[in-house]
């Protein structure tokens, strides 16, 4: 099964490389953005090919929204958004207080 790790990097290391761990115990397929080459696609169009590709979704959510497309939409959440769009079930393993904009668009729950 393949499982994507969808989250902002810089603040969230540690627990992308916990969950990182635990997947691969489980003889899962991980899938993140620290594995990803050079590609022809932007960073974006990756990422979201590879949610596309993906059984589960894991987003950890910290206190960062993250870089945005054009449109002001994190790349985090159109993540959530691809996995959603596509029935690929996903599973929010943290949620801050402070994360305001992600609890009003519903990415803070188990879904």
């Amino acid at each position: 099964m393949k499982i994507f790790l969808s989250s902002t990097y810089r603040d969230l290391i540690a627990e992308r490389q916990a969950v990182e761990q635990v997947i691969v115990a489980l003889g899962q397929h991980f899938k993140g953005m620290e594995h990803f080459f050079a590609r022809e696609e932007t960073p974006l169009e990756t990422r979201l090919a590879e949610v596309a590709r993906s059984h589960w979704l894991v987003l950890v959510v910290g206190q960062r929204y993250g870089a945005t497309d054009a449109r002001g939409i994190s790349y985090t959440e159109r993540e959530y958004l691809r996995a959603s769009s596509r029935f690929i079930s996903a599973y929010s393993s943290r949620c801050w207080q402070n994360s305001s904009i992600l609890r009003r668009r519903g990415m803070c729950a188990r879904w």
